[in-house]
């Protein structure tokens, strides 16, 4: 893996350019501040069959998005799993700011993540922007402080999030202890439904508490 006193330890797309990843994997990158594995300040990128694990940020302070920081354009992750990756701060899997970044994310499983020194958002940190997840899975993720916080899966800042066919967010706990869930916290926002809650083969959405 690659290490970056920066953001973007593995890839960094500072403005304008497009990132277009179909399969392999972006494994075991290391940036002090934002995007240990990639960080996306502009653009339209695309990511399909793509492994992002094991990467982190380093910094108490400024360390948000382990795997992926989206502060600007687009991102879509289809088909692609997102694991075991940590933010020393917020967002383990991915985190998102600004109001015109959005980030749709289908059938893509979000596990194993976590955030330390805020302990909120080990799946997904929500700032601003509009996320949209279609499919997939945000489970076992985790968030690790002396005080418990709230949305160890996904946790809603500002912003906007859209569920769509048959998600999973499930199993999303503080520290080591399983019995202690929070899968979603919502700061005072909505989750948005963005059509059928199924995935047209009998299989149902599952969002827990």
């Amino acid at each position: 893996g690659n290490i970056t006193t920066g953001s973007g330890g593995g890839i960094y797309n500072a403005s304008t350019g497009t990132v277009d990843i179909q399969g392999g994997k972006i494994a075991s990158n290391q940036a002090k501040t934002l995007g240990g594995g990639i960080h996306l300040a502009g653009g339209v990128n695309s990511i399909q069959n793509c492994l992002i694990e094991n990467n982190k940020t380093t910094e108490n302070t400024n360390g948000y998005g382990g795997g992926v920081y989206v502060s600007a354009g687009s991102l879509t992750i289809t088909s692609s799993q997102i694991s075991g990756n940590d933010a020393r701060n917020q967002g383990g899997g991915v985190y998102m700011t600004n109001s015109s970044t959005s980030v749709t994310v289908t059938n893509t499983v979000i596990s194993g993540n976590g955030a330390f020194a805020n302990a909120s958002g080990g799946g997904v940190f929500i700032n601003n922007g509009t996320y949209t997840m279609d499919g997939g899975e945000v489970t076992q993720n985790y968030g690790t402080k002396n005080t418990k916080q709230n949305g160890y899966g996904v946790y809603v800042n500002d912003g906007t999030f859209k569920v769509k066919g048959a998600v999973q967010i499930t199993g999303n706990h503080y520290n080591n202890d399983e019995t202690d869930i929070s899968n979603v916290y919502l700061n005072n926002k909505l989750i948005t439904i963005d059509g059928s809650l199924d995935d047209g083969q009998g299989n149902k959405a599952q969002i827990g508490v």
